[in-house]
């Protein structure tokens, strides 16, 4: 722009910028591609010249995401599921939700750095969804429509039989309370409220006689993974420390484990008395390393995330009773005459012994 008020165009120039007397710059029908730095220069009548430099980023509205699944049919307690927040972007934030709740790294669940994927670790039917992905910049966000797993869990099947002429009619209760009349009983995806007691009634209608037969069955779910806390997770050589299991689950077994290996109790380790706790009193060196406590019951088991627990083992000071003075030697070597008389096949020799001198240190 000169003095006469008129503009010269570069060979940036697109057509969709004007430059204003007052050195402003629009921009319309902006694209990525004008992000960038840019640079204004003033000269001065006295042909001195000001620059000013200011960094445009151009953000792009961000289109509707979609989740993939790399299984849509799991199975409950047994598969794990990945779902992808699709497509890819930079400089965008990826969140996750499920029934209108937003989802964080957890036990049963493990969010990918950058948050596009989402892990779900042994699911459950508490786990159906539905689940959406959120992306977002600094301009504009947007949620994929929602997708729900179909989690397939346990069914139960009993069958009653018997010898009976005329055929024998088949009545099924469950705590005394009628089912339905049939020779099998079928019941799918199974919860724990279907615990109980399975009776199957048999009649037959010429000879009046019946007989029943009653099978008890408990129904218990896939278990949480448990979590682990530390009184403290640094101690000293000496000090005691507790660890603590826990876990959302009733009626388990827990096991503790060091370093990848089944805990081997000492005198020094008590369990509390359902071992949801363990004490250390005092620690020492080898008790140093990675925990974790595992639950378990007949169907199912579920490992906590690893604790690492540090021992510092403090050197002895001056004053310390167990002080051990470095300790140097000097040896003085004696050329002893042996006493015995030389004969010509013989000859006298000399036995040399080592006598060692202790020195302490100050």
């Amino acid at each position: 722009m000169t003095d006469e008020n008129t503009t010269l165009e570069g060979p940036a120039y697109s057509h969709r910028e004007t430059i204003y007397l007052n050195g402003s710059l629009l921009f319309q029908n902006i694209t990525q591609g004008d992000t960038g730095f840019y640079t204004l220069q003033v000269v001065k009548r006295n042909f001195l010249s000001e620059l000013a430099s200011v960094q445009l980023r151009v953000y792009p509205v961000l289109p509707k995401p979609s989740i993939t699944s790399n299984n849509s049919d799991p199975v409950e307690g047994k598969d794990s599921v990945v779902l992808t927040c699709e497509p890819e972007t930079q400089n965008t934030t990826y969140l996750w939700w499920m029934n209108g709740q937003s989802l964080q790294n957890g036990n049963r669940l493990n969010l990918s750095d950058d948050g596009r994927i989402l892990t779900l670790f042994s699911v459950t039917r508490n786990g159906t969804g539905p689940y959406e992905c959120e992306t977002r910049n600094l301009v504009s966000g947007i949620r994929s429509d929602p997708v729900t797993l179909n989690i397939s869990w346990t069914n139960l099947s009993l069958s009653c039989h018997a010898a009976s002429n005329p055929p024998a009619q088949y009545f099924w209760f469950f705590n005394e309370n009628y089912l339905q009349s049939t020779q099998e009983l079928f019941l799918p995806s199974i919860a724990v409220n279907d615990s109980g007691s399975y009776t199957c009634s048999v009649y037959n209608p010429a000879t009046g006689l019946n007989r029943t037969t009653t099978k008890n069955i408990t129904v218990i779910e896939p278990l949480s993974p448990p979590s682990i806390q530390a009184t403290n997770t640094t101690v000293a050589e000496g000090d005691s420390v507790v660890l603590t299991c826990l876990s959302n689950d009733t009626g388990v077994s827990i096991r503790w484990i060091h370093n990848d290996q089944s805990l081997r109790l000492t005198e020094r380790m008590t369990l509390s008395q359902n071992s949801s706790a363990l004490t250390i009193a005092p620690v020492w060196r080898e008790d140093a390393g990675e925990y974790q406590c595992e639950v378990s019951n007949p169907v199912s088991s579920g490992r906590s995330a690893t604790i690492k627990l540090k021992v510092e083992c403090p050197g002895p000071s001056d004053n310390s009773p167990n002080k051990v003075d470095e300790i140097a030697y000097s040896s003085l070597n004696f050329n002893v005459l042996q006493t015995k008389q030389s004969t010509s096949d013989s000859p006298s020799s000399t036995i040399t012994e080592t006598v060692y001198s202790e020195v302490k240190k100050k």
